[in-house]
Formats: structure tokens, sequence, C-alpha cells
């Protein structure tokens, strides 16, 4: 059987190791978020009509 000392010292080292592992994997997460975030926000952008369409050729604008 292991001593204690050493018992610990390997469960802490474990524990260090899935804290490392999950900061990482947090970053990640945050990065990708905000790629989509801003992705999203592209594709949502509302097209501003042109105003000068309606009047642009002659048959138009001898209709109006």
């Amino acid at each position: 059987m292991l001593t204690d000392k050493l018992f610990l010292r390997k469960v802490s080292k474990a524990l260090d190791e899935k804290d490392f592992e999950l900061a990482l994997c947090k970053r990640r997460i945050e990065l990708l978020e905000a790629e989509f975030d801003r992705l999203q926000r592209i594709k949502r952008r509302r097209v501003e009509p042109d105003l000068n369409t309606q009047f642009a050729n002659i048959e138009s604008i001898r209709a109006a």
C-alpha cells in the first residue's frame, strides 16, 4: 500500500492536472462563443433598401 505522503502527492497531482484541463476547456468555450456571437451578428444585419430604385427607370417616372 502507498504511504500517506505519496498517496496525497499523487492525488494532488491528479487534481492539478484536472484543474488545468478544465481551465483550458473553459477558455476554449469562451473563444468559441465569442466567435459564434461575431458570426451571428454578421448574418442578422438588416439590409437597407435603396430608396432611389423606385424611380430608376423612365417607365416608372411616366407612370407616376
